[in-house]
């Protein structure tokens, strides 16, 4: 691999590089300050089908904006979520595959055994490993879907899922965890 790539798996799951434009100055594998805090959380009331309200945490201590938003869609709710590059210097950004709500995830309430699942509208779309140059942002959105174990309807409760994001520029390296809580 050049060490000027970052790996990101395909729509296949297949690994592929994804260069880091020559002209910045960015590792490609950066050492990570971790446990990076939340300096706010943002509430909205919405009306999108069963979802009554959407948290998502801010981070202060970052040049960039995260946004959740949500809508309907054909088949139910919609989350689309947003990191977006504040500063007048290039990032880069790692947003891991797998079990992460926004490349198709779960998230259970408190004292039930129903969850929420996210699942990505489309598989190209989203999150992954890439640069954000000044006022670039990158977006994906996951449709929200009730697994009630054969129980009709959606649960009640809040639903918490948690995004792992690691970001760094030429002098500063972060890793942490995104919490977006969807109650119905």
């Amino acid at each position: 691999m050049d060490d000027r790539a970052l790996r990101a798996a395909d729509a296949n799951g297949r690994a592929e590089e994804r260069p880091i434009p020559a002209d910045l100055d960015l590792p490609a594998t950066p050492s990570l300050e971790s446990g990076l805090a939340p300096t706010e959380t943002v509430t909205r009331r919405i009306d999108a089908g069963p979802l009554t309200a959407i948290h998502y945490q801010q981070f202060a201590d970052l040049p960039h904006q995260h946004a959740a938003t949500t809508s309907l869609g054909e088949s139910g709710p919609r989350v689309v979520a947003t990191l977006a590059n504040g500063s007048d210097e290039s990032w880069a950004y790692r947003v891991p595959r797998g079990p992460a709500p926004f490349a198709g995830g779960r998230a259970s309430a408190d004292g039930t055994d129903a969850e929420l699942r996210a699942a990505p509208v489309d598989e190209s779309d989203g999150f992954g490993d890439g640069v954000l140059r000044p006022g670039e942002s990158v977006r994906t959105t996951v449709s929200i879907s009730a697994l009630t174990g054969g129980e009709p309807g959606w649960p009640d409760g809040e639903f918490t899922f948690l995004q792992p994001v690691s970001v760094w520029a030429d002098d500063a390296a972060y890793s942490y965890n995104w919490q977006v809580t969807l109650i119905v």
